[in-house]
């Protein structure tokens, strides 16, 4: 609580609403993956994959606004089981310059020739590998295929040994939890500030807990970004947020999240 409400004052003074701090798409619904603590685990959703021009629709309007946050290609997904990944970080890296893009992955799925492809970008993605891996043979691999390459490739990759018996919270309801969500009832969670949570059909739901998509916010198909990041369904959910009335918002009232991160231009 008393950490929840240092970032609520901080927000309060330091957020701008004019900006969104970042675009997370899930660029496809899947994952080779079921770890227990995601819900990849315990319903798997129909595999479906963003288009090229659904992508180029989303880099459009962000190239329009100069955007200058960070487009990440991760949600609950592992995006190197698009095919077209290495084709949507080049696409951002031409039209994006001033952007910075992301993607989370478990590492299990990249190839040599995607490595290079990605080291060769003008402005290539940063890339956290998490490796799931009992006795973690993943790392070893990329490093092996990172030191192949040539030392003045820019990737910049994070590497982390991890477990799959992790507890990551239960995903608002969408993943068994250890905690009572009632306990968080009047904790702040500072997601609905970090940005849009776009799907690969471009609607936009409420965030990365939002497994099953059950509360849109928008459609990028109809509406522009910033419509959208400034509307009512968004302004309600951070305005509730920072009153203490998580209770009131469909999926936060069941959640156990208590993400304390804040935008860049609040962090500091």
């Amino acid at each position: 609580m008393l950490a929840s409400r240092q970032v609520e004052r901080v927000l309060r003074k330091q957020f701008r609403e004019n900006e969104a701090p970042s675009i997370l798409i899930e660029i496809n619904s899947t994952c080779n993956y079921q770890c227990p603590f995601c819900p990849q685990s315990s319903f798997r959703r129909p595999e479906q994959y963003m288009t090229r021009d659904s992508f180029s629709r989303v880099v459009r309007q962000l190239e329009g606004m100069r955007y200058t946050g960070k487009v990440v290609l991760t949600g609950n997904n592992e995006p190197f089981m698009h095919p077209l990944l290495v084709d949507f970080c080049r696409m951002i890296s031409d039209r994006l310059p001033f952007a910075r893009c992301h993607f989370t992955t478990n590492g299990s799925l990249i190839t040599r020739e995607q490595v290079r492809e990605l080291c060769e970008l003008s402005h290539p993605p940063a890339v956290d590998i998490n490796d799931y891996t009992p006795q973690h043979v993943v790392i070893p691999r990329i490093r092996s295929l990172l030191s192949s390459l040539s030392k003045s490739n820019r990737l910049t990759v994070v590497m982390r040994e991890r477990s799959r018996d992790e507890y990551l919270g239960n995903r608002a309801g969408n993943q068994s939890g250890e905690s009572n969500p009632e306990d968080y009832r009047n904790v702040i969670c500072t997601w609905p500030f970090m940005g849009l949570f776009v799907s690969w059909d471009l609607k936009v739901f409420q965030c990365c807990s939002d497994y099953l998509h059950e509360v849109v916010v928008g459609d990028l198909s109809k509406q522009s970004l910033m419509d959208i990041w400034k509307g009512q369904e968004c302004r309600e959910i951070r305005e509730k947020m920072l009153t203490s009335k998580r209770r009131n918002l469909v999926l936060c009232r069941k959640c156990d999240s208590d993400w304390f991160i804040l935008p860049d231009h609040c962090a500091s």
